[in-house]
């Protein structure tokens, strides 16, 4: 392999090797930046709601409740869902159109006394299911449904836009080597013809 051809290939391989790790970084701060987004927001609601339906929470008022979570979830896009578990670990009010998932069900009763996280797949969808305590230090939880295909298309839109700014400095950084390659390599090309030349000659 020619020494201008070897340098072409190093430009590649760098190039290649820096796009691959400013895509993956990239994609993973976004990534954190959206959690925290999520959680900070989600804390806020969660503790807002919580003051206006604890009363309710604790008198069984489940209409009310519903009527709350039904607004909340029908203002707010990135919330796929809201349902409210009360002090005897049952069921108040949700959100739900089609029934109570299953999967969901089942979790009910498991959560720690602070805020927890979840994952839950419905409908072919990653939900980030949080919950929070209603009245700190008691059973009565409220859960939010986080819908994570809005942030994992942006995730995915941008580490694609990124992969074609990443190929097309590759392939401008080419361009610029090709011809200073060449004129790099001419002269020891030249000299290593010479040195031949002189070796057979001697």
């Amino acid at each position: 392999m020619k020494l201008h051809v070897r340098i072409l290939f190093l430009v590649a391989v760098i190039t290649l090797s820096i796009g691959i790790i400013t895509i993956t970084v990239t994609s993973r701060i976004i990534e954190q930046g959206f959690d925290t987004i999520d959680t900070v927001w989600s804390e806020a609601l969660a503790a807002s709601l919580s003051e206006g339906i604890a009363h309710d929470t604790i008198n069984r008022n489940a209409t009310h409740v519903n009527q709350v979570l039904e607004t909340i979830v029908s203002r707010n896009s990135e919330l796929d869902y809201a349902y409210v578990v009360d002090f005897e670990n049952k069921i108040l009010a949700h959100t739900f159109k089609d029934g109570f998932p299953a999967k969901i069900f089942k979790s009910i009763g498991s959560e720690a006394a602070s805020v927890q996280t979840r994952i839950f797949v419905i409908d072919g969808a990653d939900i980030n299911d949080l919950s929070f305590p209603i009245i700190e230090g008691m059973s009565a939880r409220l859960h939010l449904g986080l819908n994570e295909e809005l942030e994992e298309l942006l995730i995915r839109t941008t580490a694609q836009q990124l992969v074609l700014i990443v190929l097309l400095l590759g392939l401008v950084g080419i361009f610029i080597a090709f011809p200073l390659s060449r004129q790099l390599t001419r002269p020891l090309e030249k000299l290593g013809s010479l040195m031949v030349v002189l070796k057979c000659a001697g």
